[in-house]
């Protein structure tokens, strides 16, 4: 028998709510009025209060959206004036709970949170009856989100936050989920593919743990796989559903708190089982968190009307043309215009503070004050024009700062912001920036850079050049931009945990992707001065071709290690002496520069490892080592050839001291400083200290053919192993020491010579059977010579002495005027 109207009044008078739930299957209307002008909800006065709310509630949904709108635009005004921008005020303790509904756009995000409300009898069917007349392919977007708060019975006072699933409101979703008393729910659609539903679950999962700022905060996850009535294997769905959460509930484990209840519901159905269980679990959750007091940043603002800054101005403003509200239209080159922005919300708001609220937020900047440019609306990819090839001499560095793990990633409005600062950089800092999606060109007027951030949101790469090749120019510009981009990752991904990359130098010349290197690689390889191989090219890259910042990085005592038995070393100490407590600070990184300049020109294909206060260098002949102690007082140079040859550590030697003595009069004008021996005994042994004998002390043993004796081993050593430069010194010892290369060259007839010097007390038996021993005249030569510098003046006087008797042109050598061969030879 079909329900008349007055039964259907009396049964909501009475509070029969089995009768009133069958009067609203048969479809009675409950907007019908009794003779008196009264509702069926005005007379349920039997019906607990909760339930009658609800119902006006529903009365309230069933109207369209375009209707609802134009009802709430008459209170837009009255919101507006209870926005207080207000300063923080420290600690607060939240008693509201926040849900917030995360989700791709169309997994029911918005569906469930009616239903989530709707916990009276009356309410729940009335809903449930109007979901089976829904149109199937009804879809009406949440335009960035939709906040509101509500008491449910069964879990109290909720805050419930509706996250719009699209991307481009994820730029200001990062911004409210950085808050530690909140209940996160992930809604994706088991009826999706099960790489979709992990690829919608894995981000919304890692976007949560990236923003949580509260190490020892673990955000609660709730994982609901919607759809389930669509399924046909409900089992199966329920088995899939499973997985995903053992899955992330594993994968997490150590960030989230992942419940690990099993939800598969019908987002349209109220007051079924698996809805109620929910409820249970977000009280659950909610009895943990109300422990926990919540601390407020110290932000600059406090909003107190959300839903105003959620929907009325971010959902306006990054809405796409899905949306139906009035949104923002953008000129061809995405910018925004004052005029815009003013027929839009100039009914909702105070355009200048919204555009200080924006300008807070860093989504917007402008140059002019009537053209703005919001990062996060960009269209356009970059042109490859932008970052083509450039001079030869150009140098490039770059580095990466990627995420460390797989479920880190970067939150969405790191990239838009970044962008926003280097656009306020300009003109202090910078040039005006180029921006595109994901992309952005900058310069300082001396290098560029481009900075680009990837599809994933995972990796951020730096790119820098000069196209002078000037590699301080580079470190200028790529500190400046680091600095700016490690604050933001902080500030914007407070949990994402990330690594630094450094870039092959190959790659990014030829302008191809480039291969990324760990730091810690780099810097291993330039600790141990060797080079790095690009794996794809299986060539050599040299570390400060990589690394511009070299001065922080301490020497692999492996960098300079023993070699083999035949090797020489000489090394001098250069110390500060009175007028100067120490050397300039700049005095050695203005070395380490200066030795990387040294390629190509005065010596071939050098090789530079710097350190902080070491640096190594090769010319390719003989290796030198340079250090400059903690105290800046004292800088050491070694110098060492493999093959033995002293001629080479001699070329390497003069460059070096030059070079050290002209930089010490530039940044130390007017210090003296004075030149220190260091002991060859200790350089072979590679003592951390090597004694240091004064250069007077030494030259005068060189002279008397005397050894100095090492103070703290008591072991002598010969003024020739320890003095590189014999020919500094005066009289006869000098000469023969300065004119070496030549008398080499000379002596081809050396036995007549032995013969006199023999005869001479000159030399003994045992060493004129070494030097006749030698294979060829050079190295008799080579032989006699040291001996001679070994024992010092009078044995090089005697030495003149027998060339006069024995070869007239290699005595005039000796001579201050020496005479040709030709001409000694008709002597």
């Amino acid at each position: 028998m079909t329900m008349d109207k007055s039964q259907f009044f009396n049964a909501a008078g009475d509070g029969d709510v089995e009768t009133v739930r069958r009067g609203l299957e048969e479809g009675m209307d409950i907007n019908m009025t009794s003779v008196d002008g009264r509702r069926p909800v005005d007379c349920s006065f039997g019906l607990d209060r909760s339930t009658r709310l609800l119902i006006e509630i529903f009365d309230h949904e069933i109207k369209s959206y375009d209707s609802t709108v134009s009802q709430t635009e008459t209170r837009k005004q009255a919101e507006y004036s209870e926005l207080q921008l207000v300063t923080s005020l420290g600690s607060v303790e939240e008693t509201t709970v926040k849900l917030f509904l995360c989700g791709d756009g169309q997994v029911g995000k918005t569906s469930l949170r009616a239903i989530l409300k709707k916990t009276g009898i009356i309410t729940a069917v009335l809903w449930n009856i109007r979901s089976k007349f829904r149109k199937e392919d009804a879809f009406n977007p949440t335009p960035g989100v939709h906040v509101s708060r509500k008491n449910v019975r069964g879990i109290g006072r909720l805050s419930v936050h509706d996250f719009a699933g699209q991307a481009q409101f994820y730029v200001t979703h990062a911004m409210l989920l950085r808050t530690t008393n909140a209940i996160f729910p992930v809604v994706y659609k088991i009826t999706d593919v099960e790489k979709e539903q992990k690829r919608q679950v894995h981000g919304w999962l890692s976007f949560i743990h990236c923003s949580n700022a509260d190490p020892n905060n673990r955000p609660r996850i709730v994982l609901i796989a919607s759809h389930a009535d669509k399924l046909q294997d409900r089992e199966g769905g329920r088995r899939r559903a499973t997985a995903m959460v053992n899955l992330y509930r594993n994968l997490f484990k150590e960030t989230l708190e992942v419940s690990q209840e099993v939800f598969l519901m019908n987002c349209m159905e109220a007051r079924s089982p698996e809805i109620q269980r929910l409820r249970d679990v977000l009280a659950v959750f909610r009895d943990d968190m109300l422990k926990i007091i919540y601390f407020r940043g110290k932000s600059d603002i406090v909003v107190l009307k959300p839903q105003w800054l959620c929907s009325y101005v971010f959902g306006r403003l990054l809405a796409n043309d899905n949306f139906p509200i009035d949104k923002i239209e953008r000129t061809a080159e995405d910018y925004v215009t004052l005029e815009e922005l003013t027929r839009v919300f100039g009914t909702v708001t105070d355009i200048p503070l919204l555009i200080k609220l924006l300008k807070d937020f860093q989504l917007c900047h402008t140059y002019d004050g009537y053209t703005f440019i919001l990062p996060n609306l960009l269209e356009q990819e970059i042109d490859k024009k932008a970052w083509s090839p450039v001079s030869s001499q150009a140098v490039y560095f770059g580095i990466q700062i990627c995420c460390r793990t797989e479920i880190d990633s970067f939150s969405c409005d790191l990239f838009p912001r970044l962008q926003t600062l280097l656009m306020q950089a300009h003109p202090s800092k910078l040039h005006r920036p180029l921006l595109w999606k994901n992309s952005v060109k900058c310069t300082d007027g001396k290098a560029e850079a481009l900075l680009q951030i990837t599809q994933n949101k995972r990796q951020l790469n730096i790119f820098v050049r000069s196209n002078d090749g000037d590699r301080e120019d580079c470190k200028s510009i790529m500190d400046l931009l680091t600095d700016m981009a490690y604050k933001l990752v902080q500030e914007t991904s407070p949990g994402a945990r990330s690594r630094d990359m450094v870039l092959s130098a190959l790659d990014l010349r030829e302008h191809t992707e480039p291969h990324a290197y760990s730091r810690e690689e780099a810097e291993g390889a330039a600790g141990k001065g060797e080079n790095l191989v690009h794996p794809q090219r299986n060539v050599p890259e040299k570390v400060t071709d990589l690394l511009l910042h070299l001065e922080h990085l301490e020497m692999d005592e492996t960098a300079w290690s023993p070699v083999s038995s035949k090797a020489v070393y000489f090394g001098i100490q250069i110390r500060c002496c009175s007028g100067a407590n120490s050397f300039s600070t700049d005095l050695f990184p203005k070395l380490q520069t200066l030795l990387m300049q040294a390629h190509p020109g005065k010596l071939n294909r050098p090789l530079l490892w710097p350190w902080k206060n070491s640096a190594k260098w090769t010319d390719g002949k003989a290796e030198a080592m340079l250090q400059i102690t903690q105290d800046k007082c004292r800088l050491n140079i070694f110098a060492r050839s493999i093959d033995g040859n002293m001629e080479d550590c001699k070329s390497i030697m003069d460059l070096l001291t030059n070079m050290v003595h002209s930089l010490i009069n530039e940044t130390n004008p007017g210090a003296r400083s004075s030149d220190m021996v260091l002991s060859a005994l200790d350089l072979r042994e590679h003592s951390p200290q090597p004694h240091a004998y004064s250069r007077e002390e030494v030259e005068e043993a060189a002279a008397k053919g005397e050894n100095v004796v090492h103070p703290r081993r008591n072991v002598p050593e010969r003024a020739k192993d320890i003095l590189l430069h014999l020919g500094n010194l005066k009289g006869m010892l000098g000469r023969v020491a300065r004119k070496r290369p030549q008398l080499v060259e000379t002596l081809r007839h050396i036995h007549p010579i032995l013969d006199h010097l023999r005869q001479d007390d000159v030399i003994n038996m045992e060493e004129n059977d070494r030097i006749r021993a030698a294979r060829t005249p050079q190295d008799a030569a080579r032989e006699l010579l040291d001996i001679l510098e070994a024992k010092g003046e009078e044995a090089c006087v005697g030495f003149h002495s027998a060339l006069q008797q024995t070869d007239k042109f290699a005595a005039s050598l000796l001579e201050e005027s020496p005479m040709s061969e030709e001409g000694a030879t008709a002597s």
